[in-house]
């Protein structure tokens, strides 16, 4: 069970992400996204 909870949180993060990559209008915009991303601790 947990890991069907742990897979589906995923997938929806990661979703999440990319949608806002994709909507993202500058480069500037994606870069700080990812550095947003990057500072997450998700351990």
């Amino acid at each position: 069970m947990a890991d069907n909870t742990t897979n589906f949180l995923q997938d929806t993060f990661k979703e999440l992400l990319e949608k806002q990559l994709v909507e993202a209008k500058t480069q500037e915009e994606a870069d700080e996204i990812l550095k947003r991303f990057n500072e997450l601790d998700l351990t």
